[in-house]
């Protein structure tokens, strides 16, 4: 009787020690997902910067959000890639995540960096068109790729069993790059860097904003995305749509008039912040659900 007591009790031991291992590796994927996600609002959000300067010209404030995020897609970047406890990421799960962060790695190192240090250090941006242009196509290419990475990750996690909200998580995270993508565009259009193209591609950007906030409340079968039935991401979702509307009009009115004004160029990154903030909070509730 007390031998078949302790083999029940090994064997809960065990069933309960599987439970967790699952627990804590689908936590990860999340985190991982969430920071992969990031990533590629980070591309935006530099260039973002990088563009309003150039419409604006000198700002510290502007200049300190533009130095921020770069410090934080190198940090980022090297924790998807050899992992930190600490923030619950683990080092890239299979070959070709770690392929696909190595590529990144030199992208950002060798070619985007030292576009970024010679922007920020110039006291005339708005004259530098050839630096201005490589930005203009080097950020699309890192974009491309930490995107491609995102996917790498959720297709890893899905091939592990965990699928639930890691598109949600993808999708999700992916609107908060969208929503420095529309102000990067507007800023290029301003600032004269392949103004024509920017004019046509800032509506684009805005109706995938707008068609994917549908999709993550309603579902999508072409998103591969369930209606959503977390109720306190279901009233994020309204969040993001009273601050999304609010942002699309001014974005909409403003673009082609004076684009230049350093006022309405402010307020447009002061909302495309406001949304990315309340897109984010989207984003950490189904990383905690």
């Amino acid at each position: 009787m007390l031998k078949r007591n302790i083999n029940v009790l090994v064997s809960s031991i065990l069933v309960l020690s599987t439970i967790q291992c699952f627990a804590t590796n689908a936590s990860q994927y999340k985190t991982a997902i969430n920071i992969a996600g990031r990533q590629r609002m980070l591309t935006q959000k530099i260039s973002k910067s990088v563009f309003l300067l150039a419409t604006i010209g000198q700002n510290a404030e502007v200049k300190q959000e533009l130095n921020k995020a770069t410090a934080l897609f190198s940090t980022s970047l090297n924790n998807l890639l050899n992992g930190n406890a600490s923030e619950n990421i683990p080092p890239a799960p299979d070959s070709a995540i770690k392929q696909k962060y190595q590529e990144i790695k030199n992208l950002w190192k060798n070619q985007f960096t030292p576009e970024i240090h010679k922007i920020s250090t110039s006291d005339n941006i708005a004259s530098m068109k050839t630096d201005l242009n490589n930005i203009a196509k080097l950020n699309l290419t890192l974009l491309k790729e930490c995107n491609n990475a995102v996917t790498l990750y959720v297709n890893s996690a899905k091939a592990n069993g965990i699928e639930g909200a890691s598109q949600q998580i993808n999708i999700a995270g992916r609107q908060r790059m969208l929503s420095q993508k529309i102000a990067k565009e507007a800023f290029m259009y301003a600032a004269g860097i392949d103004a024509t193209q920017a004019q046509t591609n800032v509506k684009k950007t805005m109706d995938l904003f707008d068609e994917s906030l549908q999709a993550l409340k309603n579902g999508s079968a072409k998103m591969n995305l369930p209606a959503m039935k977390n109720e306190k991401a279901l009233s994020q979702i309204q969040a993001i749509k009273t601050d999304w509307d609010k942002y699309a009009k001014f974005v909409n009115r403003t673009l082609g008039s004076n684009m230049s004004s350093v006022r309405i160029s402010k307020k447009i990154n002061v909302l495309s912040n406001t949304l990315l903030s309340e897109s984010n909070q989207l984003v950490q509730i189904l990383e905690k659900h």
